[in-house]
């Protein structure tokens, strides 16, 4: 069995939709042969927003009164709760309702508060759910509405590198996607780094022994399994072993 190293930066590569985050290698000499890959280092900027469209963590919907409110907030990177509660505030008040709720925080929980007691309702959704803590059965009669959880910015816990051009073994009942596996404990302006040699192990087995590997294209997804955007190049190393 051999075994051999290829680094890779997308500054090389050939993006899709101008974003690195969905960008194919074009190998100068293709592998053949190839039983596994390994992820052997990587090297990610982190930029990527985590109130995005792709999710639908940026869309929020109220009923009051059997009035069916939504907002659209613009996608970005929102640092603070209260930067993101501001947005919501604003989106509510241009809606120009009849009775507008009014978002806040106490502590670790967001907070609704209606212009007058009324029956309210709130669809789940991620941005509900998953950011502001709010369960996914939200409904009842009053002026104030509390979230059941903590609110949560940092629900990008990791990320998927997926692979769709190579025919690999893959056992996840869940996600037909889940290839590499990439923790994610960095904030948006720092670097995050893997290498294999400090984490856990992760490599994938090349299911037909005839496949020629001439180029690679890698993915990333979110832990819903939707796609994500970074706008921002990255490097990486992969460590091929194949019959010679």
């Amino acid at each position: 069995m051999s075994i051999q190293t290829l680094n890779f930066d997308t500054i090389n590569s050939l993006y899709t939709n101008s974003d690195p985050f969905d960008t194919t290698f074009t190998m100068s000499n293709p592998l053949r042969n190839i039983k596994k890959i390994r992820l052997s280092s990587l090297e990610i900027p982190l930029g990527f927003y985590n109130i995005r469209s792709t999710n639908s963590t940026n869309t929020f919907t109220i009923t009051i009164n059997s009035v069916v409110s939504t907002i659209t907030l613009s996608p970005a990177y929102y640092s603070s709760i209260s930067t993101l509660l501001t947005a919501i505030n604003t989106a509510f008040t241009a809606l120009s309702l009849t009775n507008t709720p009014t978002f806040s925080y106490n502590g670790l929980y967001v907070i609704i508060t209606l212009t007058t007691s009324t029956t309210y309702s709130i669809t789940s959704s991620n941005l509900s759910k998953y950011v502001l803590g709010f369960s996914s059965t939200t409904s009842g009669t009053g002026k104030t509405l509390t979230a059941t959880n903590p609110f949560n910015l940092s629900y990008d816990t990791y990320f998927i590198m997926y692979f769709p051009n190579l025919p690999v073994n893959n056992n996840s009942a869940t996600q037909q996607i889940l290839h590499f596996k990439l923790p994610i404990s960095g904030i948006n302006g720092a670097v995050y780094y893997y290498y294999e040699n400090f984490g856990l192990t992760q490599e994938l087995q090349i299911t037909d022994s005839n496949y020629i590997i001439n180029n690679v294209r890698v993915v990333f997804y979110d832990r819903f399994g939707c796609t994500v955007s970074n706008y921002l190049d990255y490097s990486m190393s992969l460590t091929f072993e194949y019959e010679p």
